[in-house]
């Protein structure tokens, strides 16, 4: 009994509030591991190297670490790498699932506060070839050599044996997740390194959390992780990674190709044990006679946005899903629920005010269905943590027809994001091949007409002047004098 009326006591002395009326699970939680965690572990050398060279050094962004037991999940974050590794080191000796994020952020963990980091991560999975657990760091190089033919200065900076697979870290010079091209250039390597890999493609997510080193995996008996630093090289140019160059066919190929080992998987599973995206769309199948229903408004009234001008993408989806509803004839058969939950979210991020959403969402509904759609948008607006849909998981959850990918303002697979960079591409070039054209016809232009102007002046002297050859000058000045004549 006293334990819990210390845990209580902390509860009050941290939130200020003599009232424990609102303390909850995940608040025993919380105070339990302080109690646990209460002497500090001083990290060991490889520890702090580790988080010395992987997170960047930028005091007052938030580094995360995350801890998962029985009951809930925690997150800690810490304004500097010092506190964040004396905690990292004393969490790694608790028998407990711990985790960290290798960026800094401005705020909570989620990929548009995403603000620095130093390196492209990835995570494979599913080695059964090797013991790497119980391997030394010469052992894994030597394995990771021989199965993916890596060469010795191009072998990761780190590994972390987790249990069941690998880490591996390349540092690479920083990188501003606000800085558009940086942003872009992570994306293009790590997308790269994953199919090179065969890596797991949530490593796309900035915000990914990766096993703490030399923690314990407790997901079925606790067995600690090993961290190796294999590679000792200070070049940390962002090119040096072109050497795991994959096309865009080869990575599409195998984004499809986990897919469909998922789906796959998926499949094999009970209805109990399914994915969370599968059972959203087997709770959601259920057939609606739209004959018998009314509309608050009638679909085939309704607008349908044809323009396809490039907006902020929470626009552009907020179209998209209304221009599927009206395509649709309002006959959403079994996605009612989720398409209402999947337009409540964007409206939120678009910072639409919670009346303002249940109006706006009154012509996606039938008479009957209202009052549970509004139901849905308040339940989204309450929710403390933003749900994010991607564009791929909104085309499998409603259902995508081919004439929904194709009058689409965003691209909902991967296969249509190829051909709207190779599009985008086009457009470009095109525009440079005319602008240079433009350019050269007005300093054609330019150039006959000063030189029709200064017949007289030495061919040497203009030639000079415009950076051209003396030939071309006499040329030009030939054909203007058999013009007069």
């Amino acid at each position: 009994m006293s334990a819990i009326k210390n845990l209580l006591y902390d509860y009050m002395d941290e939130t200020d509030n003599f009232d424990y009326t609102h303390f909850t699970e995940k608040d025993f939680i919380k105070f339990k591991i302080k109690n646990l965690i209460a002497p500090i572990t001083t990290p060991n050398a490889l520890m702090i190297e580790f988080f010395d060279s992987v997170l960047p050094r930028r005091n007052n962004l938030q580094r995360w670490l995350m801890i998962i037991c029985q009951g809930g999940c925690i997150n800690y974050k810490y304004n500097n790498t010092r506190d964040f590794v004396n905690a990292c080191a004393t969490i790694s000796n608790l028998p407990v699932n711990a985790f960290f994020s290798a960026a800094v952020y401005d705020d909570w963990y989620v990929a548009e506060n995403a603000r620095y980091s130093n390196v492209i991560f990835l995570d494979i999975d599913g080695i059964d070839d090797a013991d790497l657990i119980n391997m030394d760091s010469s052992a894994i190089s030597d394995w990771l050599m021989n199965k993916y033919h890596v060469p010795e200065y191009l072998l990761p900076n780190w590994v972390v044996c987790s249990g069941h697979g690998l880490h591996l870290y390349f540092i690479v010079d920083e990188i501003d997740f606000k800085d558009r091209e940086q942003s872009r250039l992570r994306d293009y390597y790590t997308k790269m390194l994953i199919c090179y890999f065969k890596a797991d493609r949530v490593c796309k997510n900035k915000n990914h959390i990766l096993r703490l080193p030399l923690s314990y995996n407790c997901k079925k008996s606790a067995v600690q992780t090993r961290l190796h630093h294999l590679n000792n090289s200070h070049d940390t140019n962002l090119s040096r990674l072109d050497f795991f160059y994959c096309s865009d066919e080869d990575i599409i190929a195998y984004d499809n190709e986990c897919s469909q080992k998922r789906n796959d998987h998926a499949n094999k599973k009970t209805p109990k044990q399914a994915s969370t995206k599968t059972r959203i769309k087997e709770t959601s199948t259920n057939i609606v006679d739209y004959s018998s229903l009314e509309f608050c408004v009638p679909p085939n009234s309704l607008k349908y946005f044809d323009d396809y001008r490039r907006n902020a993408r929470y626009s552009n989806t907020i179209k998209d899903l209304h221009n599927y509803y009206v395509r649709h004839n309002g006959k959403i058969n079994g996605q009612r629920n989720i398409f209402i939950h999947i337009l409540a979210t964007f409206l939120r991020m678009t910072k639409m005010p919670l009346n303002e959403a249940i109006d706006y969402i009154e012509p996606y509904c039938t008479t009957d269905f209202l009052a549970e759609a509004q139901s849905v948008v308040k339940s989204v607006y309450e929710e403390e943590k933003i749900y994010h849909y991607s564009n791929d998981t909104i085309a499998f959850l409603l259902n995508f027809t081919p004439a929904d990918h194709n009058n689409s303002y965003c691209c909902y697979s991967d296969e249509e994001r190829a051909a709207r960079r190779k599009e985008s591409n086009r457009r470009a070039k095109a525009k440079q091949y005319k602008d240079a054209r433009t350019k050269k016809k007005e300093f054609k232009d330019n150039l006959h007409y000063f030189i029709s102007e200064n017949l007289d002046m030495s061919s040497s002297s203009i030639a000079a002047q415009y950076s051209i050859s003396i030939r071309t000058v006499q040329r030009i000045k030939k054909q203007i004098k058999d013009s007069m004549n």
